[in-house]
């Protein structure tokens, strides 16, 4: 949100559950000027969203936090979850000075080398030129380009610089841009400052997958465990898996699994359990996948997935079982026949052998 401006924004309550939530009840605290601190909701269905619409106003920028309490039924139960979303205020460039300077970019990502662009703006009606504009980074942020000159910048031209950045710290990143130019023959000098948010990447994979029974059968229920890595440089934090079976496939309980807090280079597991319809034709199945969770810095992110799942023709695997249960029955019978006809040959060259005495 911007410095010394009333903003309106959204706080959006998600219900990742297969059943409806009622008699909800949010309560928001805030150093910061919230329009309204409560709100009441009489249902919320089953994977839906609802937006509860707020002015929110700072006087200093800074980091800030919201504290939201949410009390709601599940059932007949009462329950009560407690989330803390920070807030970052920043100054944000007026054209007090013909050019204006920001990052192309909406979030930087931490722990990597981010490629990105510096956008330069002429706001006037008229030519500027010999624009010379010299960065200087604050804190752990880094940029590979510390000076840009620029011949001219035509009236309400827009211009794209591509920059390399790198940071360690998320949250507000800033440089101090100093700018001197040529207005209608004059020369000028400004100074400005760029601010941008910088978070650590997510990047959830999955890197294996176990099925109990191995291969689903018409007719059963199967359990599908999957193990997920973070490869990203940041937290996926309050990690939820919904998951989105075909039609003739049925998930027993929730479809959205709580996984928690994800770290960065970090695992987990969840597991969802399937009934598998009788109408459920023999084949390869994907299974769509979504992960929701928050960023180091609070945004709410989504990504996506998938898990196959292997459905056999039950009847087949009962003829290959009944198959091999005959098979040997007729070894055995056949073992028992040999021995009989072996007895009775010693028997009879035991008579033969006795009356020639």
């Amino acid at each position: 949100m911007s410095l010394n401006l009333f903003t309106t924004t959204y706080l959006v309550l998600s219900n990742t559950l297969n059943t409806t939530l009622y008699n909800l009840s949010v309560t928001l605290s805030s150093p910061i000027y919230i329009n309204s601190t409560a709100f009441n909701l009489a249902s919320l269905k089953a994977n839906s969203q609802y937006k509860l619409p707020m002015i929110v106003y700072a006087q200093n920028a800074g980091i800030y936090s919201i504290s939201i309490s949410i009390v709601y039924y599940q059932g007949n139960i009462e329950r009560q979850e407690q989330i803390t979303v920070p807030v970052y205020v920043m100054q944000i460039n007026s054209p007090a000075i013909p050019i204006l300077i920001q990052f192309n970019s909406s979030t930087l990502l931490t722990g990597q080398v981010e490629c990105t662009t510096i956008a330069i703006q002429n706001t006037l009606n008229q030519p500027l030129y010999n624009v010379t504009i010299s960065l200087v980074t604050q804190g752990t942020l880094y940029i590979n380009t510390t000076t840009i000159t620029l011949p001219s910048l035509q009236p309400l031209q827009r211009l794209y610089v591509p920059v390399g950045v790198y940071t360690q710290s998320a949250g507000i990143v800033s440089v101090s841009a100093s700018i001197s130019y040529y207005q209608a023959g004059q020369l000028k000098q400004a100074q400005e400052v760029i601010n941008d948010l910088a978070a650590g990447s997510v990047n959830i994979i999955i890197t294996g997958v176990s099925t109990v029974p191995s291969v689903a059968v018409r007719g059963s229920i199967v359990s599908v465990t999957a193990t997920i890595y973070n490869f990203g440089t940041g937290p996926a934090n309050g990690l939820t898996v919904t998951v989105f079976p075909p039609k003739d496939i049925v998930v027993i309980g929730q479809n959205t699994y709580y996984v928690g807090n994800l770290g960065s280079d970090t695992s987990s597991t969840f597991t969802f359990a399937f009934r598998i319809l009788n109408s459920t034709k023999p084949g390869s199945y994907v299974i769509p996948l979504e992960y929701t969770y928050t960023n180091d810095i609070g945004q709410v992110l989504h990504s996506h997935s998938n898990i196959t799942l292997e459905v056999s023709n039950g009847s087949s695997g009962f003829f290959t079982s009944s198959f091999r249960s005959s098979n040997n029955s007729h070894i055995s019978l056949i073992g028992i026949l040999g021995i009989i006809i072996v007895i009775s040959i010693v028997i009879v060259l035991v008579i033969v052998f006795l009356r020639r005495r």
